[in-house]
């Protein structure tokens, strides 16, 4: 009954372990895509078009790891954003998800 439970035990601990280690285990395209993601947030961090864009790398993704949210104000600023990332020649996917607001609630005439 001793050696049952000692192998039971054993192979629980294994299980455990490989779990772990799968779910704490950082992707390769996180890892090359973190300092393009380093680089693209310094690039656009002082542009006060771009004050509400906030970029993460995630683990999983339909596109890529990169993954960048927020609001614009126009179409340009859409562009001018992929643009710079596109310079970055980054070789991991990025998924986009931003909205542009076309018109502003502070722009909105009484």
């Amino acid at each position: 009954m001793r050696p049952l439970l000692f192998i039971l035990g054993a192979l629980a601990l294994a299980a455990a372990i490989i779990c772990a280690d799968c779910w704490f285990t950082v992707s390769p395209a996180a890892r090359t895509a973190r300092p393009y993601a380093r680089e693209f947030v310094s690039r656009i961090e002082k542009d006060p078009r771009f004050t509400n864009i906030h970029i993460k790398v995630l683990e999983l993704g339909s596109k890529g790891p990169v993954y960048v949210t927020g609001t614009l104000r126009s179409d340009v600023d859409a562009a001018e954003l992929r643009r710079t990332f596109d310079l970055l020649r980054c070789p991991v996917g990025v998924s986009w998800q931003f909205v542009v607001v076309t018109n502003p609630v502070d722009s909105v005439s009484k």
